[in-house]
């Protein structure tokens, strides 16, 4: 919530600030975004969670929403005072909270609900937005995003398994935001918010083993979408 709030304070500041001086047509830059977010199409996966028991149960893989952060490059080139575009490289991290049901079960079958599994996964992203300008202080985005899934991992409360992400993917991007420029020292930046949902399932299709032998489970179809707070600065 404090990064949430800085971001807040940056956005009132710049409606009393410069925005995008004329006369330029490309910047580069860097970005940082925090993010919040959860799944969707989390479906219920079958499996069986125990290893004292082999009924068969279905639960959703996700338990809460999650948590990340992603830095980047970026270019921007606008075509007049109106349109541009503008590419990213980024990495991104994202921590997602898991169904203690599946991961924390124990050996005579009970679950721990103290203690929340958890999903890391790394990715390298690169969105293609076209932004629109209709004033020098403020600006509208959409595109697509185009995902390389670089691996995860799930921690559960006793154990670490690895986490098959499909290696590639993409996402819709909507977003907007505000420009602040500062002439005496020629700095350009802004600050906006980005909603990025996942079209492709963010693991790879198949049977997961849970514990060796005894414990597994079908893959989830799953997808991210992601809320980002974001901070960039022009050059």
């Amino acid at each position: 919530m404090r990064q949430v709030a800085i971001i807040a304070l940056f956005l009132v500041a710049s409606v009393f600030a410069d925005g995008v001086p004329d006369g330029k047509s490309f910047y580069w830059g860097g970005h940082v975004s925090w993010i919040l977010g959860s799944a969707w199409n989390d479906k219920p996966v079958k499996g069986v969670f125990s290893v004292s028991a082999s009924e068969v149960n279905e639960y959703e893989l996700l338990k809460a929403g999650s948590l990340g952060l992603e830095l980047g490059a970026l270019c921007w080139f606008r075509l007049n005072n109106l349109v541009g575009f503008e590419g990213e490289a980024n990495v991104k991290l994202v921590d997602a909270t898991l169904n203690d049901r599946i991961y924390n079960r124990t050996v005579d079958g009970k679950y721990d609900e103290e203690n929340d599994a958890s999903l890391l996964v790394w990715s390298f992203n690169v969105p293609l937005v076209v932004r629109f300008t209709p004033t020098p202080s403020f600006f509208l985005e959409t595109g697509a995003q185009f995902n390389v899934n670089l691996g995860g991992s799930i921690f559960s409360y006793d154990d670490s398994f690895d986490f098959d992400a499909e290696p590639l993917g993409w996402s819709l991007v909507f977003g907007g935001g505000v420009f602040s420029y500062n002439p005496q020292n020629n700095l350009l930046w802004s600050a906006g918010i980005r909603l990025a949902i996942d079209m492709t399932r963010i693991e790879k299709e198949g049977i997961v083993e849970i514990r060796k032998g005894v414990a597994y489970r079908e893959a989830s179809p799953m997808k991210f979408w992601n809320f980002q707070c974001d901070l960039a600065f022009y050059f």
